[in-house]
């Protein structure tokens, strides 16, 4: 992801836990998911589903708590 892709999505996981749901099911590409993991060590990012669309990106059910942003 390039610095302004990488800026987007981080806004765009922060909105979707701002209301202080920790568990979301997200549609993330492989380059989504690993900077989850970078960015929230402790975070659980499970796929929830096994099938893979054509843009490459498959639903997975993330959770993130408020202590695991490194």
């Amino acid at each position: 992801m390039t610095p302004h892709e990488e800026a987007a999505f981080a806004k765009f996981l922060a909105d979707s836990f701002q209301d202080g749901t920790s568990i979301r099911e997200l549609r993330l590409s492989e380059e989504e998911k690993q900077f989850i993991l970078k960015t929230y060590p402790r975070s659980r990012v499970r796929p929830f589903s096994t099938d893979e669309y054509a843009d490459g990106k498959t639903w997975y059910q993330v959770s993130l708590s408020a202590s695991s942003q490194a």
